[in-house]
C-alpha cells in the first residue's frame, strides 16, 4: 500500500509524510503538484486512471505513444490498481525531473527541461 500524503477529510498535504518520501522536493513543489494533480483528476476520486495520465502528460509538453504511456504508468503504478494515486504521481513527477526509470518517457527531452526547473527550485529553497 502506498503511503498516504493527503488527510482524506480535509483534502490537505501531510508536509511531514511528504518530506519523508520526497526530500528533495520544496513543499511548494509538491503543493504545485498537488493543485496539478487535483486539476486533472476530474471525477474526483484521488486517483488518476489512464485517460487522466494521458492529459497530465500532455500538459507537460511530452511527446509520446500510448506504448509509452502505459509503460511509464504501469512503472509507476506500486500498487498495482491500474490509477496512479498522489503518492505514485509524485513518484512519476521525480521520475520525470530526474530522468531516471526504466520508461523511455521517462528520458524525454522535456523531462530534462522539467528537471532544470526542479532544480532551480530545489536551490531557491
Amino acid at each position: 500500500e502506498n503511503p498516504k500524503l493527503i488527510d482524506p477529510i480535509s483534502r490537505t498535504i501531510n508536509s511531514t509524510r511528504c518530506m519523508q518520501y520526497f526530500p528533495h522536493m520544496s513543499q511548494d513543489t509538491v503543493k504545485e503538484l498537488w493543485a496539478k494533480f487535483q486539476e486533472f483528476d476530474v471525477d474526483r476520486n484521488e486517483c488518476l486512471d489512464f485517460a487522466e495520465v494521458i492529459k497530465a502528460l500532455m500538459s507537460m509538453g511530452l511527446q509520446f505513444t500510448a506504448q509509452q504511456a502505459e509503460e511509464a504508468m504501469l512503472e509507476a503504478d506500486i500498487n498495482k490498481s491500474r490509477t496512479l494515486d498522489f503518492y505514485e504521481y509524485l513518484v512519476v513527477s521525480d521520475k520525470l525531473f530526474s530522468k531516471k526509470g526504466h520508461s523511455e518517457l521517462f528520458h524525454t527531452g522535456a523531462a530534462l527541461e522539467n528537471r532544470r526547473v526542479m532544480a532551480k527550485t530545489c536551490v531557491l529553497q
